[in-house]
């Protein structure tokens, strides 16, 4: 198994979410994760239309779970979307 795939399945991601890379830094005792929506629409959560994505915000970085002694960091990338350009 890859370990995108090792991760995709511990963090419980579905489609269109997928594990894109995992770095392992052991001198920091650190895993970084990075996530993507690799979907080419998505759904607008005030009104549930089918949008396509026009843009990116930038990489955000958040600490999560801890169940061994390295430090785990999950890297995403949020899209934009717009009730515009509705599919």
């Amino acid at each position: 198994m890859l370990t995108e795939e090792h991760y995709q399945q511990l963090l419980g991601l579905r489609s269109p979410w997928s594990v894109t890379n995992v770095e392992l830094d052991m001198k920091k005792m650190r895993v970084d994760i990075h996530v993507e929506n690799i979907g080419q629409t998505d759904t607008c959560p005030e009104c549930g239309a089918s949008c396509r994505i026009y843009d990116e915000a930038a990489e955000r970085t958040g600490g999560i779970w801890t169940p061994c002694s390295l430090k785990r960091f999950c890297m995403r990338k949020l899209r934009e979307w717009s009730v515009k350009n509705t599919v």
